[in-house]
C-alpha cells in the first residue's frame, strides 16, 4: 500500500525530473480513444502506459518511454494501485542499442473525470472538472501547442474550486478561446472555466448555468454569507482576472444570487452578453 504521495516526478536511470504534464483518463491522441497514463517530465522525457482504469491494471506488456528524442520500449513492468487515485510504477525500457533504462514513479491521479478529445486545432472537453483537468491542460499545452480552442461540450461543474481556478489561469495564459457549442451545456465550475477564455463564445442553443457554491466549513452556502465575508475572495479575485475588476465582481455576486446551491439558473442571452461574451 502507498501511504504517501511525493511531489509528482519521473525517475529515469536514477535521474529525477519534475512532471509538467499528466493525463490519467481517456484521451484521444489522434489514433483513437484509449485509457492511458501519460506523463511528461520537465527534462523532455515522457512515458505512456496503456492501462484499463476500470480494473486498474496494465493493458498488454509494453509501455513507451521517450528520452533524449529516442523512443524506448518497456517489455515488462509493474503498476500498483493503492486506492482509486494513487499508483506506483516501475519497469525497464530497452533502447535501440539494447541498453536498459530503469523507469519509476509514484503518482496521484487526482479528482474529476474530465476527458479531452482532439479535433484539429480544437480540444473537446466533457466531464467533471478537477485536479485531473489541471494536469490534462498542462499536457495539452505542452504536447499540442497548435490547439487554440476548448469546446466545452458537457461540463456539470467542478469538484475542487481551488484547483479549477488554477486550471483557468493556465487557459488564460495560453490565450485559448472557449466555446459552448449549440448542443453543449456548462454548469457551476464549468462556467468559471469558460470565463478563462480570451475569446468566449456561446453558440445559439448552448446552455450556461450558474448558482451559489457550497459549502463553507460550517456548511453555509455562498448566498448565506455576508458580502464582505473573506470566503468570497478567491473566486472574486479569479473572475476579476478573467473579466475585469468591476465586471468580475459583479458577475460573481450575480452567480451566487441567481440560484441556490441545489438549484441552477440558465443564463439568458442578455445576461450572457452583459457578463461573459466577447463577441
Amino acid at each position: 500500500m502507498l501511504n504517501t504521495v511525493p511531489s509528482p516526478s519521473l525517475t529515469v536511470d536514477g535521474q529525477i525530473a519534475p512532471l509538467v504534464g499528466f493525463t490519467g483518463e481517456r484521451f484521444d491522441f489522434g489514433s483513437g480513444e484509449q485509457d492511458v497514463i501519460a506523463l511528461l517530465a520537465g527534462n523532455g522525457s515522457s512515458v505512456r502506459i496503456p492501462v484499463d482504469l476500470a480494473i486498474r491494471a496494465p493493458t498488454g506488456d509494453d509501455f513507451i518511454v521517450t528520452m533524449n528524442g529516442e523512443q524506448l520500449t518497456g517489455p515488462g513492468h509493474s503498476l500498483q494501485f493503492s486506492n482509486e487515485s494513487c499508483f506506483a510504477f516501475s519497469g525497464n525500457a530497452i533502447g535501440s542499442d539494447g541498453t536498459l533504462s530503469r523507469v519509476e514513479f509514484v503518482f496521484e491521479i487526482g479528482t474529476g473525470d474530465s476527458v479531452f478529445k482532439l479535433n484539429g486545432n480544437r480540444a473537446i472537453v466533457t466531464g467533471l472538472l478537477g485536479r485531473n483537468t489541471f494536469r490534462q491542460v498542462q499536457y495539452l499545452l505542452a504536447q499540442h501547442p497548435d490547439v487554440d480552442t476548448l469546446v466545452l461540450q458537457n461540463i456539470n461543474g467542478s469538484d475542487d474550486d481551488r484547483i479549477n481556478v488554477e486550471t483557468g489561469r493556465l487557459v488564460r495564459e495560453a490565450g485559448l478561446t472557449t466555446v459552448v457549442p449549440a448542443n453543449g451545456h456548462i454548469y457551476s465550475g464549468g462556467v468559471d472555466f469558460f470565463a478563462a477564455g480570451v475569446t468566449r463564445i456561446v453558440e445559439p442553443g448552448g446552455v450556461v448555468g450558474v448558482h451559489a457554491w457550497c459549502c463553507t466549513p460550517d456548511s453555509r452556502t455562498a448566498d448565506e454569507l455576508a458580502v464582505n465575508d473573506p470566503a468570497h475572495n478567491s473566486l472574486i479575485a479569479y473572475l476579476q482576472e478573467m473579466l475585469g475588476h468591476d465586471l468580475g465582481r459583479d458577475f460573481y455576486f450575480f452567480t451566487i444570487q441567481s440560484a441556490p446551491a441545489d438549484g441552477i439558473h440558465e443564463m439568458t442571452d442578455r445576461e450572457l452578453a452583459q457578463y461573459l461574451l466577447t463577441e
